[in-house]
Order: C-alpha cells, then structure tokens, then sequence
C-alpha cells in the first residue's frame, strides 16, 4: 500500500470514528446503564461474595468469528463470533471453591472503524462438571495502525443468570476491562482481560 493510500484509509476511518462516535456512546450509556441497574435490582437482601479473575492470551481463542460489511456508512460491520479461555495455572474465576477451567463466549460486535458494541452470552464449566451461565455487554474503542492494524480496548459489565446443580440459584455481577489486537485482515491475534464483582445465591 501506498503512503497516499494508507493516509486516506486513515482519514477516511478517523472520519468514520467521527460519524460513529456520538452513537456508541448514548447508546452504550443507555445499554449499561440499564443493564447494571437490573443486576444489582436483584441482589438485594442476598448475602454477597467478592470475585476476581482475569483470562491471559496464551490461554484464550477465538474458535469461530464471521464479519459482515454493512453498507450504509465507511467502516461500518458486524461481527459474530466464540471465544474459548482456559485457566491451566490458575486466576481463573472460583465459586465458593469451586474452580472454572474454561469459559466459552459467543457475541455479536457491532461497530465503525473498530469502535462500537459487544453483547453476548457465555457459559462457565467447573472443574466438578457444574456449570454456570451469564451475559455481557461492553464497549469498544479501537486505534487504527497506518498498516491498517488496529489495537482495542474494551470496558464491561457480565451478569451471571444461573447455573446446574448446585449453581442453579447463583448470580452475580462484574465489571470488566481488556486489550484486543487485530492483525490488517482484521483477524483477532491477541485478547486478554480482568474481572472483579460479586456473587450471590438466589432465595
């Protein structure tokens, strides 16, 4: 490419960002907002446990992801995919001393030149064959290379829904935050991130 051609793409996308960011930030305050004031509606009276973890990139994949261009503005696109993590030296999430060894994501990206929203579902399997089940909303904000990579950081909020066996009644709620590289083709080549909140048992 050029040095014409990659300063046009560059202005072209930060004109993108321009168009697209006053939409990603109402509607992410509107989305979050609402979504936190749910979650923490339904905690009340429970007695609460403090959570943490974080996911390292080594142990976290993206298993299937599929883009979409959508034609009404430059850089606009939709993205679906699952992403799968692993905790084989531990941080990972623990439930009342129960351990998560993996987690499966699956979610939609919506966004301009990088910048937009993420929502989807997830599902945790402990180490004992439990498992629980949440959602998670975030926004994200990306820079664009001049090799037409880009860098993103994400800001979050995860709820747990429910679960089996003995987690049937739990739930909960995190805030999250990481880092997502993308290579020029748009490929995912890194994504990590950290979690803290609180859980609880529904009476």
């Amino acid at each position: 490419m050029s040095a014409l051609s990659v300063q046009d793409f560059t202005t072209e996308a930060s004109m993108a960002n321009v168009r697209g960011s006053r939409f990603v930030t109402v509607l992410a305050v509107a989305l979050l907002g609402g979504f936190i004031v749910l979650a923490s509606d339904t905690s009340f009276g429970q007695e609460k446990h403090k959570i943490s973890w974080s996911a390292k990139p080594e142990n976290t994949k993206t298993t299937f992801r599929h883009r979409l261009e959508i034609p009404d503005m430059l850089g606009h696109y939709i993205v679906m995919f699952e992403i799968r993590r692993t905790w084989p030296d531990g941080g990972g999430p623990v439930v009342e001393g129960r351990k998560v060894v993996e987690s499966i994501g699956w979610g939609t990206f919506d966004g301009v030149a990088g910048n937009g929203l993420d929502r989807g579902y997830s599902v945790w399997r402990f180490e004992n064959g439990d498992q629980s089940f949440g959602e998670f909303h975030d926004t994200t904000q990306s820079v664009v290379n001049p090799d037409r990579s880009r860098r993103a950081t994400y800001v979050g909020t995860y709820v747990i829904t429910g679960g089996t066996g003995k987690l049937k009644a739990l739930k909960g709620i995190a805030r999250y935050s990481g880092l997502a590289e993308y290579n020029a083709e748009g490929n995912p080549t890194r994504n990590e991130y950290s979690a803290e909140g609180e859980y609880w048992f529904e009476k």
